[in-house]
């Protein structure tokens, strides 16, 4: 008996073996044909014969995937489709109007031009949105007459963009961009603008809660991701009127309109979202459990 090298982790196993014990390869061939400690051969080069190369098998160990987190809604699409709609039929400024996803995520940039502010009720059936909330349009600062065409347009695509929804100061300069514009000319029409970021903050979470369910932290983490910094991601959330508690409710009633949970397991789900304890429990105990 000899040791040879098993040819998938490296490590010194016997030529006996059948398979390695190490890392589960399977071992084909004699100790000549793999060689022995102190061999300069690759075991990649070794063959049984001299016209037949050893073939190794490789064999996938499954794994359990992580726990997803849920997507949104399909409800956003609609949303999107009836802003569009509306703001073509109020005579919008002209200009393209695109809806732009974020790299990696499911949200849009386009929202409601209605923002709904969540009420505080503590009951499931009376906590939808109202639809009182308009969006403030910011004031711009008067244009420069030195400002370029393009900055000129560019500040035009800019306030038509704040008139019917939520951007954050980088969100969107990364929006006027895509329509074409020059990083100068996006930033120069950002600038006066006249946008107020925090404002633009809470606008942005009374519209995400209008149509789905957040934790606070997740909430803040959800427009962070929108590119709001993060003492303006908290302002808009210390100022949505969100009540957590039945946030978690009304999060716990979506997790089992699509899927089953135990009463643990739901109750863990919830705190993966961002949810305390406590709310958690509140949330999973307003839907029967």
């Amino acid at each position: 008996m000899a040791l040879i090298y098993c040819p998938e982790c490296g490590k010194q196993i016997s030529d006996q073996a059948h398979s390695c014990p190490n890392c589960g390869y399977p071992i084909v061939g004699s100790t000549n044909e793999r060689g022995t400690v102190g061999s300069n051969q690759s075991a990649n080069e070794t063959s049984v014969g001299a016209n037949e190369p050893v073939v190794f098998q490789r064999f996938e160990v499954s794994q359990k995937k992580p726990k997803k987190r849920k997507a949104l809604p399909i409800v956003i699409a609609v949303i999107v489709g009836l802003i569009l709609i509306s703001y073509a039929a109020k005579g919008g400024s002209g200009s393209k109007t695109t809806t732009r996803s974020s790299t990696g995520g499911s949200t849009t940039q386009s929202q409601s031009p209605a923002t709904p502010q969540p009420t505080q009720s503590q009951s499931m059936a009376t906590s939808k949105p109202t639809q009182s909330q308009s969006t403030a349009t910011p004031k711009p600062t008067p244009v420069a007459d030195s400002a370029t065409l393009g900055e000129r347009n560019a500040l035009a695509s800019a306030n038509s963009y704040l008139s019917f929804s939520a951007f954050s100061r980088s969100g969107l300069i990364d929006q006027l961009e895509f329509e074409g514009y020059t990083q100068s000319e996006a930033e120069y029409a950002v600038n006066n603008c006249g946008a107020d970021w925090n404002k633009q903050a809470e606008q942005s979470a009374k519209s995400y809660l209008s149509f789905s369910a957040f934790s606070r932290s997740g909430l803040i983490e959800q427009l962070e991701f929108e590119g709001f910094t993060q003492e303006q991601a908290e302002y808009g959330v210390n100022n949505c009127g969100a009540d957590w508690y039945e946030q978690a409710a009304k999060s716990a009633k979506e997790y089992l309109s699509f899927s089953s949970f135990s009463r643990s397991g739901l109750i863990e789900q919830l705190e993966f979202e961002g949810f305390t304890y406590e709310q958690a429990v509140y949330g999973v105990e307003q839907n029967g459990y």
